[in-house]
């Protein structure tokens, strides 16, 4: 979070600032003396300013990061190549009970990455939930092929009966 990186930023400033006073005690320079002892009061003040700028931007963040869908779709905006953010969104969604809108996405993941049993499974579930048992199966056992580890995709074909 932003406001724990710029107190971050705060305690390494005064981190330096006492290093830099010990280093002038050190080798015999007066502590304090001239620019230094005033750099180093702008660099902590500076410094201690940032966190409620930070601490505010963090606040104006969390109605994106509270809302798993959210943060996903924004994630889908900035890499919309990657199969994972749009996997992670359409399990969102689906958890949510907009499963028409997960299928979407979940066959969006498995166009960008036609290798991954997750999202293969993941459609499966997805298309089970709307009563769409064929394609549900379909998918089951796509995820299979590719993997055949898969536990969700076996436990999901056994009890839909289509494994024996």
């Amino acid at each position: 979070y932003l406001a724990f990186a710029g107190a971050a930023l705060a305690i390494g400033t005064v981190l330096i600032a006492a290093g830099r006073s010990a280093g002038e005690k050190l080798s015999g320079m007066r502590p304090g003396s001239g620019k230094t002892a005033a750099g180093r009061i702008t660099a902590a003040a500076l410094s201690l300013a940032c966190i409620p700028l930070l601490a505010m931007m963090t606040m104006e963040r969390n109605h994106v990061w509270n809302d798993g869908v959210r943060v996903w779709e924004e994630a889908v905006t900035m890499n919309p190549e990657s199969h994972l953010p749009v996997y992670n969104l359409g399990v969102a969604l689906v958890r949510r009970g907009e499963f028409e809108a997960g299928c979407e996405a979940l066959l969006k993941a498995v166009a960008l990455n036609p290798l991954d049993d997750m999202s293969y499974s993941a459609s499966g579930y997805c298309f089970e939930s709307l009563g769409d048992m064929e394609r549900s199966r379909e998918y089951y056992s796509r995820a299979l092929e590719l993997n055949p580890e898969n536990r969700t995709a076996r436990e999901s074909l056994e009890r839909l009966g289509r494994l024996e």
